[in-house]
């Protein structure tokens, strides 16, 4: 028999949210502290981010404190003497809050962990979380639904909390101070310049280089963007040779910028975009979170689960994928872009259109 939850708004004094990544589930996961907000008002919400990651949520006004949980450091414990010592820390720092509760949101062994970790005694999580991570929460729920947000709201909702799916995203100052800079250097204003987020974990996630390049120039031959600033990180700047070249053969070099930036500045030059095209990568969530026109190209994985909330009218796939008896193991294929090649790119730019006027009648 486990305690019942506490129902008296003044109750509860503190809470822990632990969901440290990836960095797309991160920025779909806000709905959750707006919630516990709502239903505690008192109480204070922490939640453990992975460390790179902690930019997309330290802005949220339902967040009043974001633990950095460094992933890459804690795997070298008993190995590393710095990482020993970090573990320790980040333990005692974990341990220094009474928690009344722990919502483990990903349901991995890692963050399995952390909720017992916590201390906290209703450690809340799904009862069919993967690598035994079920074994650390003293309130488990088996939860049916399909998409990752609906997953993670119906948890709340199996313990009698209403749910708010708000997935709105707000940036920090220091990244708006960086944007209003970057703007201003780079001769752009709001909304007038469009995000391409190429890139994505796996090659099979990515549409080919060549075929961003052409809807670019398209936006840019059409007067439907005045510049194309494309999103990276440091490590994958090398991918975009290929467009980078297309356009110094058309000789609109002058119209990109490629820039490779924090979570956080991605995030902000995403906020006031006046269209973002991209794979199934975190930048299609936080475009979501922004609300902005969307075009966004999947593969092998299914937007049912992972795709845009409320917004499948920006997501094109190859009807091959569409097929009830379609397999693909992605995971085992991760550098087979043969499937996500067959998306066409007049499909994209049909979604382009749409999107745009949709921001026009707004």
């Amino acid at each position: 028999m486990y305690a019942p939850l506490p129902t008296h708004p003044d109750s509860v004094r503190n809470i822990l949210i632990v969901r440290p990544s990836a960095l797309g589930d991160v920025a779909r996961t806000v709905g959750i502290p707006t919630s516990l907000k709502a239903f505690y008002p008192n109480a204070k919400i922490h939640w453990v981010v992975n460390s790179l990651f902690t930019d997309v949520v330290r802005a949220h006004p339902a967040v009043d404190r974001v633990i950095p949980f460094n992933r890459k450091r804690l795997n070298k414990i008993g190995r590393s003497l710095p990482a020993t010592r970090a573990a320790f820390d980040f333990k005692r720092d974990l341990q220094s809050v009474r928690y009344d509760l722990a919502f483990d949101l990903q349901g991995l062994a890692r963050s399995g962990f952390i909720t017992y970790l916590s201390k906290a005694p209703i450690r809340i999580g799904f009862r069919n979380a993967r690598e035994l991570a079920h074994l650390a929460y003293n309130h488990k729920h088996v939860i049916t639904e399909t998409h990752t947000i609906d997953q993670m709201h119906a948890l709340l909702e199996a313990e009698n909390i209403p749910s708010t799916k708000d997935l709105t995203l707000y940036t920090h100052a220091d990244d708006t101070d960086w944007l209003n800079d970057f703007l201003v250097d780079n001769n752009l204003t709001n909304n007038n310049y469009t995000c391409l987020a190429p890139t994505a974990r796996w090659l099979c996630k990515c549409w080919p280089i060549e075929k961003y390049a052409e809807i670019g120039k398209r936006l840019i031959e059409q007067s439907l963007t005045d510049k194309l600033v494309i999103l990276a990180a440091p490590n994958e700047k090398d991918q975009l040779t290929t467009l980078f070249n297309r356009f110094n053969h058309w000789h609109l070099s002058d119209r990109i910028i490629i820039s490779t930036t924090t979570v956080g500045q991605m995030a902000s030059l995403i906020s006031r975009c006046k269209l973002l095209v991209c794979n199934d990568s975190a930048a299609l969530h936080i475009g979501v979170g922004f609300d902005r026109a969307i075009a966004t190209i999947f593969g092998p994985t299914d937007p049912a689960f992972v795709g845009p909330y409320n917004r499948s009218e920006t997501v094109i796939q190859p009807d091959a994928a569409k097929d009830s008896n379609f397999k693909f193991d992605y995971r085992a294929h991760k550098n087979d872009q043969s499937l996500i090649a067959q998306v066409p790119t007049d499909a994209v730019w049909q979604i382009i259109q749409h999107q745009i006027q949709r921001n026009n009648n707004s």
